[in-house]
């Protein structure tokens, strides 16, 4: 079965694996494709995060030439959270100075 692997910077990693491979088993495999240690990835099929280590690829629901998407997880305030483009809003929506900041950028280059 071949799979594709998506990171948040548009790289593929193209892996060949058995359907009842487990997801702990490909994690390894993708450690080593991309360099994200294990304990860092995060897998997402159709918006649905892939996290039982014991479940078989085909126990997931992945279909051959399936893409995913794997993410990088990071530590904030000691949990652990992805690292996408909603945390980022609103960590800016959080920041009044950051939001007038925009305002600022904004206006000027409406202006400009």
């Amino acid at each position: 079965m071949r799979l594709t692997f998506v990171n948040d910077t548009g790289q593929n990693y193209d892996v060949e694996i058995d359907p009842q491979m487990e997801l702990e088993n490909i994690m390894a495999l993708l450690e080593a494709e991309s360099g994200i240690p294990i304990a860092e990835q995060s897998i997402s099929m159709e918006g649905r995060e892939l996290n039982n280590p014991k479940a078989t690829i085909h126990e997931c629901g992945v279909r051959e030439d399936g893409v995913l998407v794997l993410r990088r997880k990071v530590i904030v305030a000691g949990r652990t959270a992805e690292q996408d483009a909603e945390m980022m809003r609103l960590q800016i929506l959080g920041d009044p100075r950051l939001m007038e900041e925009i305002r600022n950028v904004t206006s000027a280059a409406h202006y400009a």
